[in-house]
């Protein structure tokens, strides 16, 4: 053997043996021992090859087991094998080929999630695992039973239909079974009804369950606090009688309801609100660019912008005086749940403000007319758009002026200014912004908001 002398800056390799293995077999899936076995001697068949696995698992699928085989064009087939015939003998057990690789799959494999639901009254509606033999009764309490507001003489289960051998669309396309319980049974109805897979169950509210719904008076009333509605359309003169009556200082004329959103009322109110912004936003972007005004682009992209939120409440006008005295009228609104009356005392004051030359408070004097009040507060301005001016009142009312609209105490004059022509409300921040600060024109916004 020739030596090879290794010389000074020599790289020496030293490649591994090739990762290959002749005449094997492979085993996956739901066998206790997975892995390569090698083909000959005691395992040459399907069911050796089981026993040296030491047999399938528990949740082994039988029914089918699949084959990968490599035909003689080193292409792939795929057998489909009855694992179960060929363990108990009565289908005849397959010879292996090298390179087999057989998969045992699980039941939860072979078949697709088997669920059931609960909808309604119960503690823990929701997406439950099927299990076989399961019971109406069963479910309930797997979901934590019934709730107080649940109603026990209608339970209903929807049940789809499978047909894999119909032609046709069938008109119907679930079957629907109605059950009455008692103490957590089944009465009414076919007891122990047992569930299948994707069943729904649907628990319905009581009808004659209802929770406490409280309204809160404030102010000049005997009695203020928070009350509870003893019965459907209660209204506001039964809220007075419940508080006492109104007392001697209270101006009911002048008193005001805050009522809360319902969930559909607030996405009207937000959906209105952001369009708004969305509007100002688009249009003081397009002002900063045509304009060059720097403020105003920044002021479109601030934060600030997106501090006006639909608050929890609304104002709602009333007539408190009219409904005391016409219990049940028209003016004796019917109250809901989280509504707030507050009856204030006499004001005997009027507040002036917009578009006049100084804003001022004043009292208030019986029979005087708009421009009195108007002439106390130094007239109109220049910018004043004097058939729009409006009135709003204590009881959260407002009223045009020249529309029978009178002063009355507590109230606010309103006078708004004209508008500059094809000018949007980007211009006019955009002006604001040469002489007032961030602060101002947020407040600005914020009236416009309104």
């Amino acid at each position: 053997m020739t030596t090879f002398h290794v010389a000074d800056g020599d790289s020496v390799t030293v490649d591994s043996i090739l990762d290959r293995f002749e005449n094997t077999v492979e085993l996956k899936g739901a066998v206790f021992r997975e892995g390569m076995y090698q083909l000959g001697g005691n395992i040459t068949t399907v069911r050796t090859l089981i026993e040296a696995a030491e047999g399938v698992t528990e949740e082994a699928f039988l029914n089918r087991a699949v084959m990968h085989r490599m035909k003689a064009d080193r292409t792939l087939e795929v057998l489909s094998i009855d694992l179960k015939g060929v363990l108990d003998g009565t289908v005849a057990d397959i010879p292996l080929r090298e390179n087999d690789v057989l998969f045992v799959p699980t039941k939860q494999e072979a078949q697709i999630e088997r669920t059931i639901t609960i909808h309604g009254e119960v503690m823990y509606p929701g997406i439950y695992q099927y299990a076989d033999n399961e019971t109406l009764e069963d479910f309930i309490l797997q979901a934590g039973g019934l709730k107080e507001s649940a109603s026990t003489i209608k339970v209903d289960v929807a049940r789809r239909i499978v047909d894999p051998q119909a032609l046709v669309a069938d008109t119907v396309i679930a079957h629907t079974y109605s059950f009455a319980l008692k103490d957590g049974f089944v009465v009414d109805g076919e007891p122990g009804f047992t569930l299948m897979p994707f069943d729904e169950v649907y628990v319905r509210q009581s009808p004659g369950y209802n929770k406490q719904q409280n309204v809160t008076i404030e102010g000049e009333v005997m009695f203020a606090g928070t009350y509870t509605l003893s019965r459907k359309n209660q209204r506001l003169s039964d809220l007075i009688k419940m508080a006492g009556g109104v007392n001697d200082r209270a101006f009911a004329q002048g008193a005001r309801l805050e009522r809360k959103y319902t969930q559909q009322e607030r996405q009207r109110a937000e959906a209105v609100l952001k369009k708004t912004r969305e509007d100002l936003e688009a249009s003081m972007q397009e002002q900063a660019a045509r304009t060059g005004n720097a403020s105003l682009a920044n002021l479109s992209n601030t934060e600030q912008l997106k501090k006006y939120q639909v608050g929890e409440t609304y104002p709602v006008g009333i007539e408190l005086d009219k409904a005391l005295a016409n219990p049940g009228g028209t003016e004796d609104i019917v109250l809901r749940e989280g509504d707030r009356i507050y009856v204030p005392q006499y004001e005997a004051t009027v507040k002036i403000n917009g578009e006049v030359l100084y804003p001022n408070t004043v009292g208030y004097v019986k029979g005087k007319t708009v421009s009195y009040y108007i002439d106390q507060a130094g007239g109109f301005s220049s910018k004043a758009k004097k058939r729009q001016t409006y009135i709003i009142f204590m009881n959260g009312t407002v009223a045009k002026v020249g529309h029978n609209a009178k002063p009355m105490p507590g109230c606010e004059i309103v006078v708004p200014s004209k508008s500059i022509n094809k000018t949007s409300i980007a211009e006019t921040l955009s002006i604001a912004t040469g002489v007032g600060s961030l602060a101002a024109i947020i407040a600005t916004l914020a009236n416009l908001l309104k």
